[in-house]
């Protein structure tokens, strides 16, 4: 069996983003042999419940990337995020898997980092600076990443930092694939050749 982490949110209320969603599963299950588990990160666990298939692990947290209206919200929720990946991180690289049993490592998102063959990323137009640092941290944790299905918007690489910290990151990734042909040419253009790029 294969073990796949989405690692954001897919609200299942949203019919476009439900619509991805079972075409993800769909996709992937008719291209990997054998049974394939997923995790979803959620904010609204109860629908997604009703709306996934049972073999879809709903996880009841966004993970790191944040949600928000605003960019003072998202700033915070990540800060707060992101330090407990971080520590999640140094205990599990220091521990391995009884990194689980410490008491604020014992809820599904952990247990779904470490099951996971695989972490998807960036469906949709939903990349943002914050997919960056998300990467870096599956690929610390020894996990294989694919950015599936992506629109990545210029403004996200809009500085020297940004494109530098994109490329590197980006370049350590398994497979992307992207929505259209516009961030094709803005990967290429800013030096992401390492991983298959469609």
């Amino acid at each position: 069996m294969r073990t796949i982490l989405i690692a954001e949110a897919i609200p299942s209320q949203n019919k476009g983003e439900a619509a991805l969603m079972h075409g993800i599963v769909k996709t992937i299950r008719a291209h990997v042999q054998g049974r394939v588990f997923f995790y979803l990160c959620s904010e609204s666990r109860n629908e997604d419940e009703r709306e996934y298939s049972d073999d879809i692990k709903i996880i009841g947290e966004r993970g790191m990337v944040p949600g928000g209206d605003s960019p003072r919200e998202k700033l915070f929720a990540f800060l707060k995020s992101a330090s407990r990946h971080l520590v999640f991180l140094f205990f599990y690289r220091l521990l391995g898997k009884r990194a689980l049993a410490l008491p604020f490592f014992r809820g599904d998102l952990w247990r779904a980092y470490h099951e996971a063959d695989v972490v998807i990323v960036g469906h949709d137009n939903a990349f943002s600076k914050f997919h960056i640092p998300l990467i870096a941290f599956c690929r610390l944790l020894g996990k294989k990443t694919i950015v599936y299905g992506t629109t990545i918007m210029p403004v996200v690489m809009n500085s020297r930092i940004s494109r530098a910290l994109g490329r590197f990151v980006l370049n350590k990734t398994a497979l992307i694939t992207t929505r259209e042909p516009l961030t094709f040419k803005l990967l290429k253009e800013i030096g992401v050749t390492k991983p298959p790029l469609f």
